[in-house]
């Protein structure tokens, strides 16, 4: 049985655009509801799916099968001349990360096992991930807290991957 990956993509486009992807996310879930099976969009050449899908105000979020989607996500962003920030996680598998794609540029930055075990120290005492000066609740704030200061740290000579 697979590992889920948990994902939450916030698309940035024009209103119009912006109105069409939420109908084809909508779409998706709506066909897979009715017959069970999984749905890609028709222009969509990756594989994969997402299931689980629940628009939020300015977010979309699915799971899929143990890591992100990122191809399909960026084919539909090219569809509708978008751009996307997806954050993903699947603890299970030591995978937390963002990718974020715009002009056909794709940047990913994923959280490696030393940073996931340092995150992973909750004081049962005090009921909370302790982590450096700062005291979280729970592990995900954690977790979102180390990774955006990883993402702060990256500079513009980072590696990008062109998609096309």
């Amino acid at each position: 049985m697979p590992n889920w990956c948990a994902n939450s993509v916030v698309f940035f486009a024009a209103e119009d655009r912006l109105g069409m992807i939420r109908d084809l996310f909508t779409d998706i879930q709506q066909k897979q509801e009715v017959d069970g099976r999984y749905h890609l969009p028709d222009f969509a050449v990756s594989e994969g799916f997402m299931r689980d899908i629940v628009l939020e105000p300015g977010c979309i979020t699915f799971t899929t099968r143990s890591s992100p989607n990122i191809s399909l996500l960026a084919e539909i962003a090219d569809h509708y001349d978008a751009a996307f920030v997806n954050r993903y996680m699947e603890i299970g598998d030591g995978l937390y990360g963002e990718a974020r794609y715009d002009f056909y540029m794709l940047t990913i930055t994923d959280l490696d096992q030393e940073e996931l075990r340092a995150a992973i120290c909750y004081d049962p005492q005090k009921r909370d991930y302790p982590y450096g000066e700062q005291v979280f609740e729970y592990e995900g704030d954690l977790l979102d807290h180390i990774l955006d200061q990883k993402i702060a740290q990256k500079s513009d000579t980072d590696i990008y991957q062109r998609l096309r």
